[in-house]
Order: structure tokens, then C-alpha cells, then sequence
């Protein structure tokens, strides 16, 4: 018998009365929270943690729980299931099932490298997994299915099934199958009511890799969920991923998904305080209509940000409506399905206040759009970027320019010599009004980039000779800007044993705000129609800066407060986008303090 949803009864508003907490409606922001075996037989079997989980989620204003029914060989028995999925239905949560398709036990095989992932490709792991879900799905209305649904298996048996198609080519296609045979399939046949969820994992670069398909897979389930787990940014154990990479991945997927796009997926793994929190933030501007924490454990273990959910919750949610009506604006930048190129330079982009807004179609009404080295796989990009009649100014990065079949035509045009075969290096050497500066991170950049008829706006110190990393060049009607810098190579991964997350530290964040504000300025077009009245931010790196509607989202990544500066072309008084508050009288320049992790709503 499947359970659904029930309405808030006596016993939720016994426990609300209790918490004093107020519920949202179906139409809010929702909060969830997804428990993982080892909770689940913990749950079903003791009282007293039922009790406690009672308090925890409804201090948290949760009010829907994932229930896992596999992880690593660990089966969890049908009747505990059973048990605790009416205990929480009960007390008024929405109850879904969920598996993580990874090996353990004498459940499948594993993959011969990488990580804990299976090799898809042997029958047993087919065989193992469909009779898993074929049992669980009748429980259920509704089933997820977390992040693991991928390989980098290169066993015999793959390498012979790959045939002349390349790793990730085979990937995507057995991947495809995998969800077509071995999850949706025996869901279906064992609960034809069925909902099936596929969860996207936040390594959004490198899905094409191991068998993330973004245009067949959303296909093919009910609904998309998206992690946005970018966690403690400053640390090698979770990949120094930045905050917007939340936001980042959370829009990209929209955009591949914008049928069924839904929740989205964060974690408490190596967070500092505020850092929780943070993705919270980024998920609800991105336009998550859910948030599900990760996992019940680490909220029994508790989190110095936990406080801050019902505190903030409010303003989320006010935040969210907002973007559900009008979405957070910005800059297209353009990657392709499928794409690949150094990864995640978006996410470090995005946190110098350049508000890049990631599409998956080249857009063609668009006045300016950004190109990383991940739209250079649309082979047809030289064409539409003539054919784009809207287009004033063409944002590039030398990865992309190097990376195009016919460089040296676009090169030109932008004003650079051809760059005849890129040649990465590093420096700690930049020059600030013309005195060389030492930043604490090296900065990344190519060698063999010369301007020609380009202005350097920019530059960076180079085996000892001034060498471009902005640029910026008029013809025509189009305005060409050149930043010349990349993230990630693949001796990067290797060296740190890193398969998904960013290897190591950036100097690109690191920078002076000069140099931050020339940049800023330079990629977003500063008194555009992409800042609300020619708005133009002056303020240091990490702060992430977003149009939202008729006002500007600022938030603070730093680990100190910091003073940002909002320079309008029309003077106009300020007020509060969450409390409707007037914070400043009108003027031109409006100057506000942002303390660590926080955010300002500014609207005329």
C-alpha cells in the first residue's frame, strides 16, 4: 500500500503547538531531510531516537523525510520500512523513499578504479539492484535515487561493451540504459504509480565523464533534484567548491530540466559556521522550491547554523518567491550539454560579483554573453556568434579562444595576435597602477597571449615581461573582452587524488579589489541593462552580487566584514528587499557594511 502525503493533523499541530513552529504551505519553501540506512534501523527500532527526531526536524521546520532503503550492501528490512514510514506519516511529514546505488556487501560488483561506484556494465549489479528496488517501490509514492548513479569502470567486460565509442560516450549510454532496465522499470512494474526522482550530483563540469546524461536522463524521470553541496570553500576535503557553485549548478540543470527541475541537496560535511547556511541561500536564489538536508545523522550531531533555519527561514522564503516570479538575472554563459574544458571557473567567476548565469543553448538574443572553454564544443559556435545580431559584447576566455576550430579569425577581431598553442603558467606577480603586487595564491593564466590592437587593461608579471590578462577591444558594433586565465587541469586531479572537486586553491579569488573591480566591471558591463538602473558594485572578491528584479542580491563569502559600494546612475533611495525598511536617502553612491556569511536585499 503506498502512503501519501497527509494533511496536517492533531498530532503534527500537537507538535507544532509544542516546537512553535509554523509549517509552510506546499506553496513555500519546503525543507526535508533524508536519512540514510544506518538512521533508518536506528529509527525503526528505538523510541526514544522517534521522540527526538520529532523535536529535531520540527525545530527545523521539516516536514518531509527521505527514507533509504539501500547503501553499500546494507539492506534495510521491508518491515522496518513499513514501520517507520507510517510513524512519520502519522505525525504529518510527507514520506519518500530513496536508494544510493553504491556497492558493498554481495550487493553487484564494483568498478575496477575511481571511486566507490559500481561497474554497471556486469549482470549481477543489474540483477542485484533491480530486485532492491523492485521490493521498495511499493512502499513508496515517491523514490530518489542519490548520486551514484555512475561509473569509471574500465574492467574487460566495459572495455568490450565501450567498442569504438569513447569512455564517456559508452558512460552515458550504459547510464541511460541503467536507468531505463535496471531503476525505472522495476519501480513501475512493481508500483505502476510511481514517481521516480533522479538526484544530480554538484560536480556539474565533469557529468559527461562518468555517465550523467543532462539531456536524456530528465527525460526519462518523473523529477530532478540537484546537490548543491559546496560546503567548507577554503579546504581540500569537499574540493575548495565555491558558493555559487550552488547557485551555478541548481540554474544550469534548470535549464536542462526545466519540466521537472525540484529540490535541491546539500549537506553538513566540512562546514564551518555560516557555511551550511550559505547553500541554503544559494540554492533558494537559484529557485529550489525545496531544500533537503543531507543527512539526519549530522542533524542529530548537530550544526552552529541549525539555529539559523527557523531564524532565516522567513527571508528565504520571501527570497524564493521573488525568484520564482522573476529569476535572478546576470550574464548568459554558455555551456553546452555534454561540454567539457577546465572546470568550474564559473563558480570562481560568479564569486567576484560578475553575476553569470549558466545556459545550456547558445542564447541568441542575448547583448552579452560569456564564453569559457566549454562552449567551444558547440562546433557551430563561429556561426551563431556572427548570426547573433543582438550580440554588443563578447566576453572570452583564452581557454575557448584556443580551443575553437578557426582561433585565429576570433582572435584578431578581439584584437589579440593568434594564439598559436596555449601554454598554461602560473604567477604570483601582478601589476596594480603599475607597481608589481605579490598575491598569496598563484594566479593562472597563458604565457603566449599578446595584444595587438587590444587594450591591456590588466596585466600580470611573467618570467619577467608584463603579459595580458584582461583585454578589451571595440570594432564595429561589438565589443570584445579577453580574460586570460583557467582552473583546472588534468594534472591538477592527479596530483591531489581528487577525481570531482576542485584539486586546489584559486588566486583568481585572492585578488586585490582593483584588480577585482576592473574585472568586475570589464565582464559584466558595468551601467548595462544587466545591473537594474546602471547599477555598478565596487567591493572585494567573494562577494557575489545578483540582480533580483527591480534590486540587487549581495552576499559576503569572506571570513570578515567588508564595506561594498553601490554606484547608480540615477540617484535613488534605498530600502530593505526582505523588511521593505528605507535604508539610505537618496543618492548616487549608497555604501553598505556586509559582516561574514551575510546578505543584503538592496531595492529603489
Amino acid at each position: 500500500m503506498c502512503t501519501r502525503r497527509n494533511a496536517f493533523g492533531f498530532t503534527l499541530w500537537v507538535l507544532t503547538w509544542l516546537t512553535g513552529v509554523a509549517y509552510a504551505g506546499a506553496q513555500d519553501l519546503q525543507l526535508s531531510v533524508y536519512a540514510t540506512t544506518g538512521s533508518v534501523h536506528t529509527l525503526a527500532t528505538n523510541e526514544e531516537s522517534r521522540t527526538r527526531a520529532l523535536e529535531l526536524l520540527g525545530n527545523l521546520r521539516v516536514n518531509k523525510v527521505y527514507l533509504e532503503t539501500y547503501r553499500g550492501g546494507d539492506v534495510v528490512p521491508l518491515q522496518q520500512l513499513v514501520f517507520l514510514r507510517d510513524f512519520f506519516s502519522q505525525h504529518g511529514f510527507e514520506v519518500v523513499g530513496g536508494i544510493a546505488t553504491v556497492p558493498g556487501g554481495n550487493v553487484g560488483v564494483a568498478a575496477d578504479r575511481g571511486l566507490t561506484w559500481f561497474n554497471f556494465q556486469n549482470p549481477k549489479t543489474r540483477e542485484d539492484l533491480a530486485r532492491i528496488i523492485r521490493a521498495a517501490a511499493p512502499l513508496f509514492d515517491t523514490f530518489i535515487v542519490d548520486d551514484f548513479l555512475c561509473t569509471s569502470d574500465e574492467s574487460v567486460e566495459s572495455n568490450r561493451a565501450r567498442g569504438a565509442r569513447s569512455w564517456p560516450d559508452y558512460r552515458r549510454d550504459l547510464m541511460v540504459s541503467i536507468a531505463k532496465d535496471t531503476i525505472i522499470r522495476p519501480a513501475r512494474e512493481a508500483n505502476p504509480s510511481i514517481s521516480v526522482i533522479i538526484k544530480f550530483p554538484q560536480w556539474y563540469d565533469l557529468f559527461q565523464r562518468y555517465g550523467y546524461d543532462v539531456e536524456r536522463m530528465p527525460q526519462l524521470f518523473d523529477h530532478v533534484w540537484v546537490g548543491v553541496e559546496t560546503r567548507g570553500a577554503r579546504t581540500q576535503r569537499f574540493g575548495f567548491q565555491q558558493p555559487y557553485q550552488a547557485f551555478v549548478n541548481y540554474r544550469w540543470m534548470s535549464e536542462n530540466a526545466p519540466r521537472n527541475i525540484g529540490a535541491a541537496w546539500f549537506d553538513h560535511g566540512d562546514c564551518g559556521p555560516g557555511e551550511f547556511i550559505d547553500q541554503a541561500w544559494e540554492a533558494a536564489l537559484a529557485g529550489a522550491p525545496e531544500l533537503v538536508f543531507f543527512c539526519y545523522a549530522d542533524v542529530e550531531k548537530g550544526h552552529p547554523d541549525h539555529a539559523r533555519v527557523p531564524q532565516e527561514y522567513d527571508r528565504l522564503n520571501s527570497l524564493f518567491h521573488a525568484v520564482r516570479q522573476t529569476p535572478a538575472g546576470g550574464i548568459p554563459a554558455y555551456k553546452p550539454k555534454h561540454s567539457d574544458g577546465h572546470p568550474y571557473l564559473l563558480d570562481f567567476i560568479g564569486m567576484l560579483g560578475v553575476p553569470l548565469v549558466p545556459v545550456s543553448a547558445f542564447p541568441v538574443h542575448a547583448t552579452r554573453v560569456f564564453l569559457p572553454e566549454q562552449a567551444a564544443a558547440d562546433l557551430d559556435i563561429g556561426r551563431k556568434l556572427a548570426d547573433a545580431s543582438s550580440l554588443e559584447t563578447l566576453v572570452m576566455t583564452t581557454g575557448f579562444l584556443s580551443s575553437i576550430q578557426d582561433q585565429g579569425a576570433l582572435a584578431r577581431q578581439a584584437g589579440l595576435q593568434p594564439l598559436a598553442n596555449a601554454l598554461p603558467v602560473e604567477t604570483r606577480t601582478i601589476l596594480v597602477d603599475g607597481q608589481p603586487t605579490e598575491l598569496a595564491t598563484p594566479l593562472r593564466l597563458y604565457a603566449n597571449v599578446t595584444a595587438d590592437k587590444a587594450n591591456a587593461r590588466l596585466q600580470a608579471i611573467v618570467d619577467g615581461k608584463p603579459t595580458p590578462f584582461l583585454t578589451e577591444y571595440s570594432t564595429g558594433d561589438r565589443h570584445y573582452v579577453v580574460l586570460n586565465t583557467y582552473s583546472y587541469t588534468e594534472a591538477d586531479f592527479k596530483a591531489a587524488h581528487e577525481w570531482l572537486l576542485s584539486p586546489c586553491p584559486l588566486g583568481l579569488i585572492d585578488l586585490p579589489q582593483p584588480w577585482v573591480d576592473v574585472l568586475r566591471a570589464a565582464l559584466s558591463g558595468a551601467r548595462t541593462a544587466h545591473y537594474p538602473d546602471g547599477a555598478q558594485l565596487s567591493a572585494p572578491a567573494r562577494i557575489c552580487f545578483q540582480p533580483v528584479g527591480t534590486g540587487w542580491f549581495l552576499q559576503n563569502y569572506n571570513e570578515t566584514e567588508v564595506t561594498a559600494a553601490l554606484k547608480l546612475t540615477t540617484p535613488a533611495a534605498l530600502r530593505d528587499g526582505f523588511t521593505g525598511e528605507r535604508l539610505t536617502p537618496p543618492a548616487s553612491t549608497h555604501t553598505f557594511t556586509l559582516m561574514p556569511h551575510a546578505r543584503l536585499w538592496l531595492r529603489p
